[in-house]
């Protein structure tokens, strides 16, 4: 079974900025099970509405023209809109804005991932999501 390597401190970041999604899109995020393909599901009147996949980035938005993401999260999206009819974003937490876009679409492909680990299931097919495609919500604040 490959490791994971989400701490403690970033499933805290992680639910900071879900309680701040929860304010501005007036609903309830729930944390999905670890060996869930997203984070979150949303929760409007009692009725799921989408599902949220975040991510926390120490660097600002536009150090990089794109963003990559694993082949694999995109084939998940798009299977669960297949299955639920509902949509899963991207919520990006980067140094000094916070924004999205949403997941089941189609991004160009290429071979790469991250070599800092050493672990060979590290690098993979992965999308690069075009920077500009990401909708603002907001500059980040000190609580976010």
């Amino acid at each position: 079974m490959r490791p994971l390597y989400e701490s403690q401190k970033d499933l805290f970041e992680e639910s900071k900025i879900a309680t701040a999604l929860s304010q501005l899109w007036n609903c309830n995020l729930f944390k999905m099970p670890k060996t869930s393909s997203v984070d979150f599901v949303s929760i409007r009147k009692g009725e799921a509405v989408g599902f949220v996949e975040i991510k926390n980035r120490t660097n600002k938005k536009n150090k990089y023209s794109t963003y990559m993401i694993s082949k694999k999260k995109i084939d998940s999206a798009k299977q669960i809109n297949k299955s639920t009819g509902l949509n899963t974003i991207l919520v990006v937490k980067w140094a000094d804005e916070l924004g999205y876009v949403p997941l089941n679409k189609d991004y160009p492909e290429r071979q790469g991932g991250r070599y800092d680990r050493n672990d060979p299931a590290d690098v993979e097919t992965v999308v690069d999501i075009d920077i500009l495609l990401f909708r603002t919500l907001g500059k980040v604040k000190d609580n976010v």
